[in-house]
């Protein structure tokens, strides 16, 4: 299956294809995801450098649950972000402190391509 993010993204844009809160017992097999990530080396560029893009975010609140995901054979080609983002909660009141972690996390066999967030995103 092929998930294909729009050709243009305005200034700041955020843009995420899969999202889910507090996930338990979950499998993803497969994918593709395709984007227009900013290179600086080019001039065809149809996203502004500080969009963001996301194929697959888990969140998990305070005192809620995210365990026992498995991502496999996922692939990605020019995603402004995380192709597979997996976060626990931050502490209240901090940006840095974990107060619930995410766990048994396992990414296998994926590829992913001019995907990420980079400095040289930024020009």
């Amino acid at each position: 299956m092929r998930f294909h993010f729009p050709k243009q993204l305005g200034d700041q844009a955020r843009a995420v294809v899969f999202a889910g809160e507090n996930v338990s017992d979950f499998r993803w097999f497969g994918g593709h995801f395709i984007g227009r990530v900013f290179d600086p080396d080019r001039t065809d560029n149809s996203w502004e450098p500080n969009a963001n893009t996301r194929g697959i975010l888990i969140t998990t609140t305070s005192g809620g649950e995210t365990t026992n995901l498995t991502f496999r054979d996922v692939s990605s080609d020019g995603l402004a972000g995380g192709v597979i983002t997996v976060l626990g909660a931050a502490k209240p009141g901090s940006d840095r402190e974990i107060d619930t972690y995410a766990r048994n996390v396992t990414v296998e066999n994926c590829t992913l391509e001019r995907s990420g967030k980079f400095m040289r995103d930024y020009g």
